[in-house]
C-alpha cells in the first residue's frame, strides 16, 4: 500500500497521540502548531495558530485533517484545506517521538531566513504564526527535522511541508 504524505498530518512514531475537537479562533491549516486560547463553560476548547516566536509548547498540539477515521492512508482530504474561524478543528496532542507532517515557515516570513533551511535533526521551534523554524537564531526547541527542507529563499507565505518528530 502506498501512503500519500500530502494527505496526512499524523505520521506515527508513537501510539500515544491524544486528539480532540476545538473551535478555530482564526484560519488554521492542518499541520499548523496550535495553542488553546479559551475554554467555554461547557468545556469547549478554542485554538489559534501558536503565537510565540521561539516558544516551545508544553504539549505540542497540531491541527489535523478531518475526518480522521483511524486510518488516513486512503484519505483524499488535502492538508491544504484550511479551517475557517469558527469551524471545529481536529487537534492532535503529539507525544515524545510522535511524528507529524508540519509546516516550515517561508524565509521571507521570519527575521533570519536561514532559520527556514532545515537539515535532518535540526531543532525546531515556533515561528509565531503556526509554522515552525529552526532554533538557529534563538528559541526553545521542542521537535526535530526528520527530512531536510530548504525554504530560506521562499517568498512571504510560501510555506513548505516537513516531517517533524517531537523530542
Amino acid at each position: 500500500m502506498t501512503v500519500n504524505l500530502d494527505n496526512r498530518v499524523r505520521l506515527g512514531g508513537s501510539e500515544e497521540f491524544k486528539d480532540f475537537d476545538a473551535v478555530a479562533e482564526a484560519t488554521i491549516t492542518p499541520g499548523m502548531l496550535v495553542e488553546v486560547t479559551d475554554i467555554d463553560a461547557d468545556g469547549t476548547l478554542h485554538v489559534q495558530p501558536h503565537s510565540t516566536d521561539g516558544g516551545a509548547p508544553a504539549l505540542p498540539l497540531f491541527a489535523d485533517i478531518v475526518p480522521y477515521s483511524g486510518d488516513q492512508s486512503g484519505s483524499t482530504v488535502p492538508v491544504e484545506d484550511d479551517y475557517a474561524s469558527g469551524d471545529y478543528v481536529h487537534v492532535l496532542g503529539v507525544p515524545r517521538f510522535g511524528r507529524v507532517n508540519a509546516i516550515l515557515a517561508a524565509g521571507a516570513d521570519v527575521t533570519t531566513a536561514s532559520d527556514t533551511n532545515a537539515g535532518v535533526y535540526d531543532e525546531l521551534t515556533s515561528a509565531g504564526d503556526g509554522t515552525l523554524r529552526t532554533t538557529g537564531s534563538g528559541g526553545t526547541g521542542f521537535a526535530v527535522v526528520r527530512d531536510a527542507v530548504d525554504n530560506s529563499g521562499a517568498a512571504a507565505g510560501a510555506t513548505a511541508r516537513l516531517i517533524t518528530e517531537v523530542e
